[in-house]
């Protein structure tokens, strides 16, 4: 499988898992929106998008602990209790904002950043099952077909 069918095929799995996930209708149309433009360019935007948002947040949440303000990491969201604890809501805040490129007003839910993160973990899961499937077979390429595709 080359790349570009694999971000394709990845964006069609991220958005059917995001539409089945029972907070999804509670992330804003605004999110939505650019959600939706993410993964229509998901080739170019899909790993860049994770890396970014991954050292965002690394970055927020060592600002917060050098600032004494981080939480404890047992400390549950509102929303999703110990799936999304108030810690990563909060460190996950800036960089769905600055990310999805959203105005400065405008203050992303635990939806919201639930939705990044899902599509993060998504990508991360799809990358290594793409790696396994290229690489579980290296020297198949060394043998050559016979005529009847043997």
């Amino acid at each position: 499988m080359n790349k570009k069918i694999f971000f394709l095929e990845a964006a069609k799995s991220i958005r059917s898992s995001l539409k089945k996930a029972q907070w999804w209708a509670l992330v804003q149309d605004e999110v939505k929106g650019r959600l939706d433009s993410l993964l229509k360019n998901f080739d170019n935007l899909g790993i860049p998008f994770k890396e970014a948002y991954i050292a965002a947040f690394k970055y927020h949440h060592i600002v917060r602990m050098l600032s004494n303000k981080a939480l404890k990491a047992k400390t549950p969201g509102v929303l999703f209790g110990g799936n999304l604890t108030e810690e990563t809501y909060q460190c996950a805040k800036e960089p769905t904002k600055s990310l999805l490129a959203l105005d400065d007003w405008f203050d992303p839910t635990e939806a919201d950043v639930q939705a990044c993160i899902a599509i993060c973990n998504h990508l991360e899961r799809l990358e290594k099952q793409f790696e396994r499937v290229n690489h579980q077979n290296i020297f198949d390429h060394l043998i050559p077909e016979d005529k009847n595709g043997n």
